[in-house]
């Protein structure tokens, strides 16, 4: 056996960069994102199958975001902003707004329709919106909706960004914790505790 000291260098490289495009949401008036996926040659990054960058965006010249209602299934979508406000709407009789510092979860399962609104008093829309691709198993389950407060995280060599809506995105952590008094919609109106914490940081 021959042995190679130190080990070759890999042929491929460790990190991949993926430039985002930009793609319209919500019909004749769309908003713009910038989705980094799913694109050719990479679909999914483990579990997330959509990866999608708004704003930020002057509503008085945008408009802000008008998401009318519309369907998903057999997945979840992770909504976080750094600025404004969004009220959303769901067919499983959720209502909520997401502001920066909070962190909504939408479970579609066997089928969902939500809409996504900038509420009159924002001026300024900033945010990420992630989506999992659910497991089998899980992606005929009742649809449900989480709505939980965030909490700055330090890892590594990123810290939590105190002005998110100037700073580079990384994300730096996703699933963690229960936190108490996070809300949870589930069919039949029961509340729990979520299980969504997510950390947005900027680098050093």
């Amino acid at each position: 056996m021959e042995l190679t000291c130190p080990p070759e260098e890999p042929t491929r490289p460790l990190v991949q960069v993926l430039a985002p495009r930009e793609v319209p949401l919500g019909g004749p008036h769309a908003m713009n994102v910038r989705r980094t996926l799913p694109q050719h040659g990479r679909t999914t990054i483990g579990a997330w199958c959509f990866a999608d960058h708004h704003g930020p965006d002057d509503v008085a010249a945008s408009g802000g975001m008008v998401v009318p209602p519309h369907p998903h299934t057999g997945l979840q979508t992770v909504s976080w902003l750094f600025d404004g406000e969004i009220e959303h709407r769901d067919s499983a009789g959720s209502h909520e707004f997401v502001r920066p510092g909070a962190v909504n979860l939408m479970t579609a399962g066997r089928g969902i329709s939500h809409s996504e609104v900038s509420t009159p008093g924002t001026t300024r829309v900033h945010g990420l919106q992630l989506w999992v691709a659910l497991p089998e198993a899980s992606r005929r389950i009742e649809p449900f909706f989480e709505h939980a407060e965030t909490v700055p995280v330090a890892i590594d060599d990123a810290r939590a960004a105190e002005d998110a809506a100037e700073a580079p995105v990384v994300i730096a952590a996703g699933l963690l914790k229960p936190r108490r008094g996070a809300k949870r919609a589930r069919p039949g109106g029961r509340d729990a505790a979520a299980s969504a914490r997510v950390v947005t940081a900027a680098p050093r």
